[in-house]
């Protein structure tokens, strides 16, 4: 586990520059990015046997980017910027976020990781 995240954190640091990561400041949106990102290298479901982590494109993260600065500016729907204010503790809210971010950057499905990460 520990070395799935650490290609996790090692792709948001390749692909998302300093100035970029200021609209994944809100905790929210971070933790967010996080799910969203270990679900496109792994996919929730998988097993944690050891497995290569799947390559994620530029243009991916610059959908995430641009995703993540509709929230910072307010510009993405109501239900997503109400989910901002809320605790990561909620999982309704934590689903809104990520699936917005994974919608927004190419992906069809809604990610079912939240409820895997985390069970209220």
């Amino acid at each position: 586990m520990q070395r799935r995240y650490r290609h996790v954190f090692d792709a948001i640091d390749e692909k998302i520059g300093v100035e970029d990561m200021a609209y994944f400041k809100k905790r929210t949106v971070f933790f967010a990015l996080l799910i969203a990102m270990y679900d496109r290298k792994y996919g929730a479901e998988s097993s944690l046997s050891r497995k290569s982590p799947a390559n994620i494109s530029a243009a991916t993260f610059k959908k995430i980017v641009d995703a993540a600065k509709r929230i910072a500016s307010g510009r993405a729907p109501k239900k997503v910027m109400d989910a901002t204010t809320r605790r990561t503790t909620h999982a309704t809210e934590r689903r809104d976020i990520v699936n917005y971010l994974m919608q927004n950057s190419g992906s069809l499905n809604d990610c079912a990781c939240v409820d895997h990460f985390h069970r209220d």
